[in-house]
């Protein structure tokens, strides 16, 4: 049976964990802000945010989707146009993410 002592040092632990993580979250966002809204180009700061945000909350895959106006003119789409992938992740077919229909609002994007 857990003791008072026990209980109270995974609880410390969790909370420290939580405030790591923000605290990546929080530098992530620090580095867009400094490599991203203020550069002329904001394009070759990407990969490094998103490895960035994918670290920091522990996810596989983070990604840039742009909307744009849809080939031939008519509606809009998606497309994926940075991606990055964890560690020990496969790869991704990128031109399966491109001119991706956009859901309607309160839709999911995944279906």
């Amino acid at each position: 049976m857990p003791t008072d002592h026990h209980i109270h040092s995974s609880g410390a632990a969790r909370i420290e964990a939580e405030l790591i993580r923000r605290t990546a979250v929080l530098d992530a966002v620090t580095y867009a802000a400094t490599h991203i809204v203020c550069a002329p180009d904001w394009r070759p700061a990407m990969p490094e945010l998103l490895a960035r945000l994918g670290a920091a909350t522990k996810a596989s895959r983070t990604f840039l989707f742009e909307m744009h106006v849809a080939p031939g003119g008519v509606g809009m789409v998606q497309s994926c146009r940075f991606v990055w992938s964890a560690p020990g992740i496969a790869p991704l077919d990128e031109a399966k993410l491109q001119n991706l229909p956009v859901p309607d609002a309160g839709q999911s994007a995944l279906g």
